[in-house]
């Protein structure tokens, strides 16, 4: 304790000096500044990470809680930086850090709320603030050229680990298969819940859950909250809500070059482990997969994939599903278009809310540069469709500078993720397997547009003769289908499909 609190005040001289160095640069290029200083108990910390700043002008009488933009920077400055100091030592920004929407030079003079987080994993792009992340409140300061503002990082995160509960229990396991890619072990990991009048003697059917961007087997927790409308729309199964979270953000159960086999790994190791760990009828028609959004597009694609081993899928809201409209660009047809702007020159448009476009495609992924590109959406994307390049990185679909696409990672994607050339490719063979188990669902207002593929799914499969069971919720978002004034319209769509389907 002694060494500690000595520690601690060598350190604070430190940061002092290396702070008045950074205020004397400041005050000689008359630009403004901003100085984050350690404080407290988070001084012992080396600072190593992404440091992020949330910056927004000053408006009533106290800073806000919290200043995290979401997926919309809704008038919120982003500056992110790599850093690599010693414990204690005080951090400038520089003056290549990135940002968004505009640099810290472009910033007016006045008062502003600051808060600063480094993400010491490099997932803060993926699931916000974890364990071990270090961040400080939001903090009033005044930004002008020739005098650096100071603001404090203070606080560590120390949200626990998760504990099974009487309805919810905890599973992982050492994958061999991902192991080797890796040359470390990996580890997969679920939350298991249990149904209404759970039986250990009794073997119940049971559902694969598929996260969403962003989300993990933590999600088990929230879905528990649900029992009692499972067993009101007849779905009596133990659940398993999976996990699909790795260091390029969501792997979605894709055979990946990048990634690994994460799809071999899920079928041939986790699955049958589980069922083994619990009474699980380990037959294909009692084995169903269910997922939203990305989750939405690994369920379907494992069901596509593997159709002999999942009895059904319901996937609502997937990601691309036809790469002809990858969130507006076409990643098929030549001349390719370009990611960020079409061939009249209009942005891209990525997020809407109800029929009111809010967020291009371009600024979306120049945000998420900002913030971490590698763990972000359009980087998982990379990560999971892409051939792998120098040292096993993912090679880029487009330049993120310009938008130019890679005609040759285009082809690459199209050939081996596609979903509906997939089905039309191998239909012959595909269709008799596949018969009555895919069942899709899609908001007619999606919140980044992705009816439209679904759209051209379905057009895709009806010029096969398929009349697919595909569900258009009018006005729906992304979001609404499963809130509660919707009457949470997608977990019964999900649960009471499900159920139907495990009577037959």
């Amino acid at each position: 304790m002694i060494i500690s609190i000595r520690l601690a005040v060598l350190l604070a001289f430190a940061s002092v000096a290396i702070c008045a160095g950074g205020d004397a640069k400041a005050a000689a290029n008359g630009e403004p500044s901003i100085v984050i200083q350690p404080a407290g108990a988070v001084a012992l910390t080396p600072l190593t990470g992404r440091m992020l700043l949330f910056v927004a002008p000053a408006r009533g009488a106290r800073p806000p809680d919290k200043l995290e933009p979401g997926f919309v920077a809704d008038a919120v400055e982003l500056i992110g930086f790599e850093v690599a100091q010693r414990a204690g030592s005080a951090v400038a920004v520089p003056e290549t850090a990135a940002a968004f929407p505009k640099t810290l030079r472009d910033l007016h003079p006045g008062t502003y709320d600051v808060q600063p987080l480094l993400d010491r994993r490099h997932m803060y792009t993926y699931d916000g603030i974890a364990a071990g992340d270090l961040f400080g409140p939001v903090q009033r300061v005044r930004i002008a050229p020739g005098k650096p503002a100071h603001v404090l990082l203070s606080q560590r995160d120390d949200t626990p680990e998760p504990v099974a509960t009487s309805t919810v229990k905890l599973f992982s396991m050492r994958s061999a298969v991902l192991s080797a890619f890796y040359g470390r072990t990996a580890t997969l990991r679920a939350g298991i819940v249990l149904p209404l009048g759970y039986d250990a003697r009794r073997r119940y059917p049971v559902v694969y859950v598929m996260n969403g961007f962003g989300g993990t087997f933590r999600s088990a927790f929230r879905l528990a909250k649900l029992r009692s409308m499972m067993a009101a729309d007849g779905l009596d199964a133990i659940v398993v809500v999976t996990d699909s979270s790795g260091p390029t953000g969501i792997t979605e159960f894709a055979d990946s070059a990048t990634n690994g086999p994460w799809g071999r790994a899920f079928v041939r190791e986790f699955v049958p482990a589980v069922e083994r760990a619990y009474p699980i009828e380990a037959v294909p028609w009692r084995r169903l997969l269910w997922g939203h959004s990305s989750g939405g597009w690994a369920s379907l694609w494992l069901q596509v994939t593997y159709p002999d081993f999942f009895g059904g899928t319901w996937s609502s809201s997937p990601d691309p599903v036809d790469f002809h409209d990858f969130t507006g660009p076409d990643l098929v047809d030549r001349p390719l278009d370009n990611a960020f702007f079409d061939r009249f020159g209009r942005p891209w448009e990525l997020v809407r809310i109800g029929d009111r476009n809010v967020f291009t495609l371009r600024d979306f992924v120049r945000s998420s540069g900002v913030l971490g590109y590698r763990s972000s959406q359009f980087g998982s994307f990379d990560a999971v469709f892409g051939p792998a390049g120098a040292a096993g990185r993912p090679v880029p679909l487009f330049n993120v500078q310009t938008g130019a696409i890679d005609p040759a990672v285009a082809a690459y994607w199209e050939a081996h993720y596609d979903i509906a050339t997939k089905l039309e490719r191998d239909w012959p063979e595909l269709g008799p397997r596949l018969a009555a188990k895919l069942h899709v669902a899609v908001g007619t207002l999606d919140t980044f547009h992705l009816e439209r593929g679904v759209l051209r799914l379905d057009a895709r499969l009806r010029r096969l003769g398929v009349t697919p069971d595909i569900t258009y919720f009018p006005g729906a978002s992304h979001f609404s289908l499963f809130q509660k004034s919707s009457g949470f319209e997608g977990f019964h769509w999900a649960f009471r499909g499900m159920a139907a389907a495990l009577r037959r």
